[in-house]
C-alpha cells in the first residue's frame, strides 16, 4: 500500500487554509464589539485577591465605585477557592497628575534657589513671587 505524496504537485492550494484562518481572524479583531483589551494594553492596576469564600462582584464593584474607583471586577471560582480579579483602568487625571509631577520637579530648584534669596535679602522677590504663581 502506497501513501500519496502530498508534497507533490500544486503547492499554492495548501496557502488557501491560512489564507482563510487569516481573513476569518481579521473579520473577529476588526468587527464590533473587536477584541476587549483589558489593563496590559491600555494601562491601569490588576488586583488579584484570593478569598475564603465567594464574594458578589456586583456589590464589590459598587464598594468599588462608591470610594471612587470606577473598575471592572470578575469573580470565579478555582481549585484553590475563590478569586477576584479588579481592574482599575489608568486616569485620566492620574495622566494629568504625572505631568504636573514632572514640571514641579523641573521647576523646584530654581524656585528653591529664589525663595531662599528673596527671604533672605529680599534682592529677588519679584522674580520668586513670579516663578511661584
Amino acid at each position: 500500500m502506497e501513501l500519496p505524496n502530498i508534497f507533490k504537485g500544486e503547492y499554492r492550494l495548501l496557502a488557501i487554509p491560512p489564507l482563510i484562518l487569516i481573513m476569518i481572524s481579521l473579520y473577529f479583531i476588526f468587527s464590533p464589539p473587536g477584541i476587549r483589551v483589558g489593563v496590559d494594553f491600555q494601562g491601569g492596576t490588576l488586583v488579584t485577591l484570593v478569598l475564603g469564600h465567594s464574594v458578589d462582584a456586583d456589590s464589590l464593584k459598587a464598594n468599588l465605585l462608591a470610594e471612587g474607583l470606577e473598575a471592572d471586577v470578575r469573580v470565579y471560582q478555582t481549585t484553590g477557592g475563590f478569586k477576584a480579579e479588579i481592574e482599575v483602568p489608568q486616569s485620566n487625571n492620574l495622566v494629568e497628575a504625572d505631568s504636573l509631577r514632572v514640571q514641579f520637579n523641573t521647576l523646584l530648584p530654581e524656585v528653591s534657589y529664589l525663595e531662599v534669596n528673596a527671604l533672605q535679602n529680599g534682592s529677588d522677590m519679584n522674580k520668586y513671587l513670579a516663578k511661584r504663581s
